[in-house]
This record gives structure tokens, C-alpha cells and sequence, in this order.
């Protein structure tokens, strides 16, 4: 992989990462774009050019990859084809497509290691930059795309961009960097994300019990909230107006945990999930056809606040089940790896299904970026064994 090559991809990530950098130009109300719809669908239509040159001469659809990635590519392409009918939420399904052909790399080059140990690289030093950018948006009071100034880098999303934090907090970790691991994992609190928060504290906890000192395991517990302290007071509270949003919405979820259930009490945020889940199950059972197939109640596409449950309504038990047993599989096969890369791809996994249950993830551009590169990776390292004794080539 020569300079050129490494250059363009990350050209590749830096513009594919920090699309919605453009929202501040055509201005949000609370995170609605107010405009530049055909921009970003140009700007995703060449990033997805770039993403072909880059793949020139290392794509391969093999009957194998085809099987193994049949659920989550009739996932991608459904909304696609379908466009159209679509609802306008809905249409946002439609970003999964753009990065389709990572599942397909050919795994029999020896580029196809390079390409995802940069890709991945690039990808947490891209996300730490726009954490860096964003600290100093909301020093000078710019950060303005959200009311509650989180931290949306550009991906323009809270969500997302938690999800992003803790994909480069992973990676920083598995590869020895713990200050900007810990850095990263700080960010995600000032995106106000709910899930993000939670899963980072979970992160957090694991790698504190992973000590046997117990001044160290003491040091870390004392030392995490007098951090958090002081970033607040350096930036006059805006870590509390970036997290009451999830704050609330982790009260209701502990309402609703401890049987204390009440639609007027709990976060709307919460309530309305329940209120979609309600309505997905609703359309799974309406019939055995649709728990099979999907589209039950005449229902041609439904996600939401649940992309999990969104696939089962809309593509039916076969392909959610499927989806779901090749994830599990591939975390199961690759969890105690000794491949870094493995390991974090593992993480990726992990880290997508478990924002899966609490919203639609993978429509956000450009989450499944990440996502197709982790299942890719370890599709390529499942096979690199038995392709070593036949030869690599390049």
C-alpha cells in the first residue's frame, strides 16, 4: 500500500466522517437540517465513487461472503429499491447501501489487511480531531446544531456520534493508547446520548475491575468524577445541560426497570419507545406469515427507536434471526482472538447491536462504515487461515 493509496483513504474517511459538518452552514432546528438535501445526497454519491476507486481490483463475490452477508445485504439494498414508497423518516435507511461493497473485499489479497488496519486507524484519528473541534465550538459558544450543544462532530447526530466516541475509545484501548481512550470515553458525555452514556460506563467499569490493586481500582473511582468536576467548571456547565436530556431518559428507564411504569412521569424519550416496540410486536404477530416473512399489517417498511426489532417487523423472523446468529457467531469465534483487530471488530459488533435495541444505528451515515468494516475483517480472517496455504496474492 503505497502513500498515494494511504492519502486518498484518508481523504476517503475524513470526508465520509465529517459529512454533517455542513449543517452548521444550512442551520438546524434541534437537529433538523433546514436544508441541503441534494448536497449531502451528491457529497454521499461521490464519497461512495471514492469508496470504489479505493476497492478497484480488490472486490470478490464469492458464493461464501454472499451467504454469510445475505441478511444484512437484503437489510441495505431493501430500502433502496423500495425508495419511493418509503416514508420520510424511513428514507434514511438508504445510507447502508453506500458502504455495501466493504463486505465483498477480496480476501485472498495481502492489501486487504493494510487496508483495514488504516481504515480503522484513520477512523479513531478523525473521530478525535472532531472531539478536539467540538471542545472548542463550545468554548466560543458555536456548538449550536442541538439545544442542548451535544456533541455531534460530523456525523450531526448525538447518537451516532457517542457511538463513534466509543468505536475510537475501543480502539485507542486495544492498542495501548489509554489516555485518548479515556479522552474519547469523556466526550461521550458531552453528546448527552442515554445508551452512550450507559455502555461507557459499563466500558469504564470493566477495564477498572480488570485491576487487582485495590489503590488503583480506588484511585480510578475517585479520580473519574473530580475529572468530569473540573471539565464542568472549566466550561461553565455545559456538561450539565448536555446531560440532563440522558439523565432523564436513564431515570425513566430505571422507573420502568424497578415495575414503576408511568407514561406521565417517564421520559418521553422512553415512553415513546415502548409505544414502538408496542407497535412492532403488534405487526410481527399480526400473522405467520409476517412473524416469518415481515411486512405484516401491510406494513412495507418499520424501524425506528429499535433497529432490531425494526429488521424482525420489516424483513420477518428468517433474516432477524439470521442477522443475529451471524453476529453472535463471529463475537463468539473471534472474542478471545489474538488479533487486535480482530478483538476490536469484535467490540464493533458488540457495540452496534446493543445501540440496535435502543434506535436504528446502522441508518445513520456513516455509522455502518464501521459496522460493514468489522463484519469484513473478520469474514477475512475467518478465511486468511486456510487461504495462507494456498498463497496470498497482490
Amino acid at each position: 500500500m503505497n502513500n498515494k493509496y494511504k492519502f486518498k483513504l484518508f481523504i476517503f474517511i475524513c470526508l465520509c466522517l465529517s459529512l454533517y459538518y455542513s449543517n452548521y452552514y444550512y442551520g438546524t432546528e434541534n437537529g433538523d437540517v433546514l436544508g441541503g438535501g441534494l448536497f449531502r445526497l451528491t457529497s454521499k454519491i461521490l464519497i461512495f465513487i471514492l469508496l470504489l476507486n479505493l476497492l478497484k481490483n480488490k472486490l470478490k463475490f464469492t458464493s461464501e461472503n454472499l451467504i454469510l452477508f445475505l441478511p444484512i445485504t437484503i437489510i441495505s439494498i431493501f430500502p433502496l429499491i423500495f425508495y419511493n414508497y418509503l416514508e420520510e423518516p424511513y428514507k434514511q435507511a438508504v445510507n447502508l447501501v453506500f458502504f455495501v461493497p466493504i463486505l465483498f473485499i477480496d480476501e485472498t489479497r495481502v492489501s486487504t489487511q493494510y487496508f483495514f488496519d488504516k481504515l480503522f486507524k484513520y477512523s479513531t484519528v478523525t473521530i478525535m480531531i472532531q472531539v478536539v473541534i467540538d471542545f472548542i465550538l463550545l468554548k466560543l459558544d458555536l456548538l449550536n446544531l442541538w439545544e442542548s450543544h451535544a456533541f455531534v462532530g460530523g456525523f450531526g447526530n448525538p447518537s451516532s456520534f457517542a457511538y463513534a466516541c466509543l468505536a475510537g475509545a475501543m480502539y485507542a484501548n486495544i492498542m495501548g493508547s489509554r489516555f485518548l481512550s479515556w479522552f474519547l470515553l469523556l466526550a461521550v458525555s458531552f453528546t448527552g446520548a442515554a445508551a452512550g452514556m450507559l455502555y461507557g460506563i459499563f466500558f469504564i467499569l470493566k477495564q477498572i475491575l480488570k485491576k487487582t490493586n485495590l489503590i488503583i481500582i480506588v484511585s480510578y473511582l475517585v479520580a473519574i468524577p473530580l475529572i468530569i468536576l473540573l471539565v464542568q467548571n472549566e466550561l461553565d456547565g455545559y456538561i450539565s445541560i448536555a446531560t440532563s436530556h440522558a439523565y432523564n431518559k436513564l431515570l425513566g428507564f430505571l422507573n420502568i426497570f424497578f415495575g414503576d411504569y408511568d407514561s406521565n412521569n417517564t421520559s418521553q424519550s422512553i415512553s415513546g419507545r415502548i409505544e414502538y416496540y408496542q407497535e412492532a410486536l403488534k405487526i410481527i404477530l399480526s400473522s405467520p406469515a409476517s412473524f416469518l416473512f415481515g411486512h405484516g399489517d401491510e406494513t412495507l417498511y418499520f424501524t425506528g427507536d429499535g433497529g432490531l426489532i425494526g429488521y424482525f417487523s420489516t424483513h420477518g423472523a428468517l433474516i432477524g434471526v439470521a442477522f443475529l446468529i451471524i453476529n453472535i457467531y463471529l463475537i463468539i469465534k473471534f472474542y478471545n482472538s489474538s488479533d487486535k483487530l480482530a478483538v476490536y471488530s469484535v467490540q464493533l459488533l458488540i457495540l452496534t447491536l446493543y445501540f440496535l435495541f435502543f434506535n436504528r444505528i446502522l441508518d445513520y451515515y456513516p455509522i455502518p462504515l464501521l459496522y460493514f468494516s468489522a463484519l469484513s475483517y473478520l469474514s477475512f480472517k475467518m478465511k486468511s487461515k486456510r487461504i495462507l496455504s494456498a498463497g496470498f496474492r497482490d
